[in-house]
């Protein structure tokens, strides 16, 4: 239905995610995109349908072969891939990352870039999301406690070298050091970034280098990426940041103490009375939702429940990584406080006085 239209394809609950990665492949009739495609049973069925019947191969049980076998015999007598186009480098995206911290180095590969990067198709109205750089995901404390994501200016204007800054046209970076945020001035570095077409497929390739200053410590992040763009969208659709993002990253739950013990001072995230993930309602996100309360803590004395959804503080909507920050300052000091919150389909007001 959608052949060489691609841009009518199913588009994600998050919009700065894109369209439906396999409908894509199938409307560009493009093998190279199938390796956008979220799980690895759907890879091996998009590569099967748009390349070699070996890719059926793989997949896990006879069922699944016979399914795969099927379809790929369903489209093949409509459809004719693509011819790859002369010289075409088969490549696979490729991201690795080190991590230094009191004095020891960490290194290894990611698979944060392995399903490619989403691109405005003309200037965003704000900043490009690169990605979440994420560390490899190894049982290493520092990798478990550390999460990085970087926003840049759009393709069109992007130079060859960025210093991390907050103007126009330098880089951003944003991460999340033990679930808590760190503050942008206490990021810097620098990022490298070839220069690339907005188009789908196109190679884009970089490295990076930044500093996080966390009080007496320092953490040195390097990295180089091998990437593709898989998707070309709406500039409005990219106009989110990173702090954005990193409210959707559901922080992991806090670690379970003995009766009596208290926490420890600097702790991270045992120090938060609940946690926030942000909460959508179809491509609209309404407010957060609170899941994790300790009992005792600020969220629970406030009135709040597992699964409340709150939608604004003071009259304020509740919509930005930012608007959560500040209410953990607000939790945490004795100011008055009102809280509109969705609550199993019916909306109510928290209040708590001054005290």
């Amino acid at each position: 239905i959608y052949h060489g239209e691609p841009g009518q394809c199913p588009v994600r609950r998050v919009r700065a995610q894109g369209r439906d990665a396999l409908c894509i492949a199938l409307a560009t009739r493009d093998p190279l995109l199938c390796r956008a495609v979220r799980s690895q049973g759907g890879r091996r069925r998009c590569s099967a349908i748009l390349g070699s019947a070996a890719g059926c191969r793989g997949m896990r049980t006879a069922a699944e072969v016979a399914s795969c076998r099927a379809d790929r015999r369903r489209w093949r007598a409509v459809l004719r891939p693509r011819r790859p186009r002369p010289g075409r480098v088969r490549r696979r995206p490729r991201y690795r990352i080190s991590i230094t911290a009191k004095g020891q180095t960490l290194r290894g590969a990611s698979g944060a870039l392995a399903r490619g990067v989403v691109v405005p198709r003309a200037a965003a109205r704000g900043r490009w999301l690169l990605g979440d750089l994420r560390p490899s995901g190894g049982r290493s404390r520092v990798e478990a406690r550390l999460l990085l994501m970087a926003d840049l200016p759009p393709p069109s204007k992007l130079p060859a070298s960025l210093k991390v800054a907050s103007g126009a046209r330098g880089a951003r970076f944003c991460g999340l050091w033990r679930g808590r945020p760190v503050p942008p001035e206490r990021i810097t570095g620098e990022v490298k970034i070839s220069r690339y077409g907005a188009r789908r497929g196109a190679r884009v390739t970089g490295s990076f280098a930044v500093t996080l200053a966390l009080g007496e410590q320092k953490i040195q992040v390097t990295g180089s990426f091998d990437t593709f763009v898989r998707d070309v969208v709406p500039g409005s659709w990219a106009s989110r940041t990173c702090a954005d993002r990193l409210a959707e990253v559901v922080p992991p739950r806090p670690t379970a103490r003995a009766p009596g013990e208290a926490a420890a001072v600097g702790s991270g995230i045992e120090e938060h009375p609940c946690f926030f993930v942000a909460h959508w309602q179809g491509l609209r996100q309404v407010g957060y939702r609170v899941y994790g309360l300790r009992p005792r803590g600020a969220c629970a004395l406030l009135g709040l429940r597992d699964g409340d959804v709150v939608l604004s503080v003071g009259g304020r909507p509740m919509t930005r990584w930012a608007d959560v920050t500040a209410l953990y300052g607000l939790l945490a000091s004795s100011a008055r406080l009102s809280l509109r919150v969705e609550r199993r389909g019916k909306r109510i007001t928290l209040k708590r006085a001054a005290r």
